[in-house]
């Protein structure tokens, strides 16, 4: 979709024309895949895409299992790493692992464990322990991480740590 970065008439229409397609594909037993190269359009341009889908295709996972999904992804524009099920003692080592591949994104890392049943402190030590290794300037923004647990780094102290921001659901940063 490289082309709508160009002065090609019609192209302010874009947003109309991802709904109309939509529409062609729903109920129906075919579909269509939208790609935009997120280096190239701004993260307002992506969010709006995403509003004309209600879908969106995934990475390949870097890890999956019955118990814990690690995905790269990109939400509204920016790489996000998707958490999904438990970290516990026996998975600190693959959220270790995927974090440290991470670490070669521009810009801030986003972990949003949305879909995170369980995270142990062991687990929650990873996540400091990434945020100590960020280039400078960088930041380990943890989204979505449930109340409890942004109480539980509070109190141990890692909200003090610059590189390490943590939001639960409520709060959006």
């Amino acid at each position: 979709m490289s082309w709508a970065l160009r002065d090609a008439p019609g192209v302010e229409r874009l947003a109309e024309y991802e709904v109309k397609v939509h529409s062609v594909f729903a109920g129906q037993s075919a579909s269509a895949i939208c790609q935009y190269d997120a280096r190239q359009f701004g993260p307002e341009q992506l969010r709006m895409f995403e509003r004309c889908h209600p879908a969106a295709v995934e990475l390949h996972p870097w890890y999956s299992s019955s118990g814990l999904s690690i995905v790269p992804a990109f939400r509204a524009g920016e790489r996000v790493l998707q958490v999904t099920g438990t970290v516990d003692y026996q998975a600190t080592g693959l959220l270790a692992a995927a974090l440290e591949q991470t670490l070669q994104w521009p810009g801030d890392v986003r972990v949003d464990m949305s879909a995170l049943d369980f995270i142990d402190l062991a687990g929650l030590r990873v996540l400091v322990h990434a945020a100590e290794r960020l280039r400078e300037g960088q930041r380990l923004r943890v989204m979505n991480l449930t109340p409890m647990l942004c109480q539980v780094i509070s109190v141990v102290g890692w909200d003090e740590h610059p590189a390490l921001v943590v939001t639960s659901p409520e709060v959006t940063a």
